[in-house]
């Protein structure tokens, strides 16, 4: 082989070997980098989309109004009712607005509720749930605790078990925490302090007595 051919051979070789790792990159993901805010990273959330249809038509949400599965809007656990979101398929690349006005999921690993118009335009509703970018347009959401309104603390378990049940018959989202030495029976969690002070006035006027804590945002 003349040494025009060898270089040739040699360069095609290299070429192709640059073709096929090229190849092989995985696509960057949609709405990744450039929508990233660095100074406002609560402004972002990347997470699990599912949705919710006609099971729920014309009930009543969260915010009071009737849900209506053909409106762009979506549930949040805590985004102010009324707030708009841009919602990415990270799966597809498509991406729609929709209007918080329900709470939910709540379900582990999820973090929007899509209604059906909105999940129809993102392309969820053949796949069920989806891999997406949730980025608040309207609406710093840069809380960075959640609240909680502690009602008892008991050294004995069953004891915290029989007093949550008991507190369950006023407010549904009652949880137990194991501290060091005791088990705390808390009702939340909220993202904002006047929401849980909010509720902690409605035990009051129970007389049920109750104070505020706090913990990091995980």
């Amino acid at each position: 082989m003349g040494l025009f051919k060898r270089q040739l051979f040699v360069t095609v070789l290299i070429l192709l070997g640059f073709v096929v790792s090229c190849a092989k990159k995985p696509p960057l993901p949609y709405g990744s980098d450039e929508l990233l805010d660095k100074n406002r990273p609560y402004n972002i959330e990347v997470g699990v989309a599912s949705w919710y249809g006609k099971q729920f038509h014309g009930r009543k949400t969260s915010s009071g109004e009737m849900y209506n599965m053909n409106d762009m809007t979506a549930a949040h656990k805590y985004a102010p009712f009324g707030a708009s979101v841009l919602v990415i398929n990270l799966e597809n690349g498509k991406r729609t607005k929709v209007r918080v006005n329900d709470r939910g999921p709540f379900v582990a690993g999820r973090i929007i509720d899509l209604s059906y118009a909105a999940a129809k335009e993102l392309g969820v509703t053949e796949t069920g749930t989806a891999k997406v970018e949730v980025r608040f347009l309207n609406t710093a959401v840069s809380y960075k605790k959640k609240y909680y309104v502690q009602l008892g603390s008991f050294e004995n378990k069953p004891y915290a078990i029989t007093f949550k049940n008991k507190m369950m018959r006023h407010y549904q989202r009652v949880i137990i925490k194991k501290s060091p030495n005791t088990f705390r029976v808390l009702a939340g969690p909220f993202y904002t302090r006047d929401k849980a002070d909010e509720l902690k006035a409605q035990f009051t006027k129970r007389n049920i007595p109750g104070f505020v804590v706090s913990e990091p945002l995980s």
